[in-house]
């Protein structure tokens, strides 16, 4: 409470801030000092009150059962060699490439938060970039081993590797043990849960996160435990710190706590003791959720609203440019052929999901439920989101893909009279084949950078002569500028950065006679933001040569002058 009275504001208005975006009402360090005040509150009520944990009795917890694997029992001194091996190939599939290019998106909170200091991190919100618990992560990272790809990745590549055991821990709620393992492999070899573990952003702690608090959750509503609870609230907040789309994940958990309740007052049995419970629970991952964005929340709202409202930026969630990006995102990781059976596919992973939902239907309410209350509040409020956004549906969509295979093979066994190994070997036959495919893309996946600026750097390098000038247009900007002082170009001397057909017109006037290069990435931007500029480049300037990405829309291209006609 002290703290929350006394606290000094000036590191805070030292933050840096972006002039475009409007005051926000409310002010952050008023919003910190009361989340003190708070916890003061909260911390002097338990302590006078003497409280400590009691663990509710067996007849007053939720009836959630734990999965039962009698059938494959022979499989249990397996699990951990086996799954210890998929890890491994997962950390090793992760590692490759790791030092490859970085992109816009992970250069971006680099230059912005950089040489901010730990609190001032937290209370600035320049961007939706800044993915609070990486972002920190990264500055760990960078301090320990020095500023590289490589070492700004690091928090990503363990997250990702880590969510391998994770995902078989939780599909085990559910799944069998080899249905498990199962998903765990394929989730290893996935190049979309490879990309974002290689992305310096906090997808890939997210879903980790998010997987085991899910199954905490259950854990906690079955056995009431301390340790499960706590870890609980610990997997929530940091879920939070991850990425703010947690605050779905945790309306879909009160969602299903909401059930059990109501199923159990159904059912004679009194709820008093598990509802006080969860009256404790969710309100202190709300209140630390809050104490971590407390100093950045109103800018984080003003922020979020101008990005996503903005149609130029993302997508409607339900449009067909929406689904558009999804089935190119799945194609990069699938292949074009695979396209061909993607409703297949998605008969599979429904049937798996259906197998899910009777077994553990929390589970499957807590994991699912989140991208349903994205998609309609994103949609009721007008805004916008990328296909990314909903990378939840991996993990769940590989549980529910394995579990549909099995059903389909258990299925086919009974009509054919076949045995239960039958059942195995054509799922597990299945089960490699994707394997196989996810494989197979990874090698053009690792041949390109997520965006090729310092190849496309060299190549301008090897043409440009002396007096040539090079003409940096809008998002090509922070990575140009990023590579540039590492590869020692002239950025102040042959080099301009130009967001205006003004600016580029002061560059030509102030250089005549040389020749000009432009450089452009994430193309559909361009004419969306600058259309007298995107109209400029295309009339004067033509492609002299693409450097693709694995980013969508991320390949960076040359430009050079038009002859003029003969």
């Amino acid at each position: 409470m002290v703290t929350g009275l006394v606290l000094p504001r000036e590191w805070y208005d030292a933050v840096p801030r972006r002039p475009e975006l409007p005051v926000p009402s409310i002010d952050g360090m008023f919003l910190l000092r009361l989340a003190f005040v708070i916890d003061g509150v909260i911390l002097a009520c338990l302590a006078l009150m003497g409280w400590r944990f009691v663990r509710i009795g067996v007849g007053e917890r939720a009836p959630l059962f734990a999965n039962s694997d009698s059938a494959h029992d022979s499989w249990k001194p397996l699990v951990p060699g086996v799954l210890a091996l998929i890890t491994l190939l997962g950390l090793a599939l992760r590692v490759v490439g790791l030092g490859s290019d970085l992109w816009l998106d992970e250069i971006t909170p680099l230059q912005d938060y950089g040489n901010l200091t730990v609190p001032q991190v937290m209370a600035v919100y320049l961007s939706s970039n800044n993915h609070l618990l990486n972002t920190l992560l990264e500055k760990v990272a960078i301090s320990l081993f020095g500023e590289s790809e490589w070492s700004v990745r690091l928090p990503a590549m363990i997250f990702g590797t880590l969510t391998i055991p994770a995902l078989y821990w939780v599909a085990r709620h559910a799944l069998s043990r080899p249905a498990s393992l199962a998903s765990a492999l394929i989730l290893a070899v996935s190049y979309h849960h490879i990309f974002f573990s290689q992305d310096s952003r906090g997808y890939s702690g997210y879903v980790f996160l998010v997987l085991v608090s899910s199954a905490l959750l259950i854990r906690g509503l079955r056995d009431d435990t301390w340790w499960s609870w706590a870890l609980y609230i610990v997997g929530m907040v940091s879920a939070f710190a991850a990425l703010l789309h947690s605050g779905f994940v945790l309306a879909a958990h009160m969602v299903v706590a909401a059930i059990v309740l109501l199923l159990m007052r159904h059912s004679g049995a009194s709820i008093t003791p598990l509802l006080k419970r969860l009256m404790v629970v969710f309100p202190a991952i709300g209140m630390l959720a809050f104490q971590i964005y407390a100093a950045a929340l109103p800018y984080a709202y003003v922020t979020l609203q101008a990005t996503y409202s903005d149609p130029r930026v993302a997508t409607a969630p339900i449009s067909m440019e929406f689904v558009q990006k999804v089935i190119v995102g799945l194609s990069a990781g699938l292949g074009p052929l695979a396209l061909l059976g993607l409703l297949p596919l998605m008969l599979v992973i429904g049937l798996g999901f259906g197998v899910i939902a009777r077994r553990q239907w929390a589970l499957a309410v807590a994991l699912a439920l989140p991208l349903i209350i994205m998609v309609g509040m994103v949609a009721a409020g007008g805004l916008t989101v990328e296909p990314r956004f909903f990378i939840l549906a991996l993990p769940l969509g590989i549980m529910c893909g394995v579990q549909g295979l099995l059903s389909i093979a258990s299925w086919l066994a009974r009509v054919t009279g076949k045995s239960e190994r039958f059942v195995l070997g054509l799922s597990s036959g299945l089960v490699v084949l994707i394997c196989v495919a996810s494989l197979a893309s990874l090698k053009s996946y690792y041949a390109i950078p997520k965006q090729p600026y310092r190849a496309s750097i060299q190549y301008v390098e090897s043409q440009r002569a002396p007096g040539d000038v090079v003409v940096v247009i809008y998002l090509a900007e922070k990575g140009y500028l990023y590579y540039g002082e590492k590869l020692d170009l002239p950025l102040n001397e042959d080099y301009f950065f130009v967001r205006s057909v003004d600016a580029l017109d002061r560059v030509l006037d102030t250089h005549p006679g040389s020749r000009v290069y432009l450089v452009t990435t994430l193309a559909h931007f361009l004419p969306l933001s600058y259309p007298d500029l995107a109209d400029r480049v295309a009339a004067r300037w033509e492609v002299d040569r693409t450097f693709p990405a694995t980013v969508g829309d991320g390949a960076i291209s040359i430009w050079k002058e038009r002859q003029p006609a003969l």
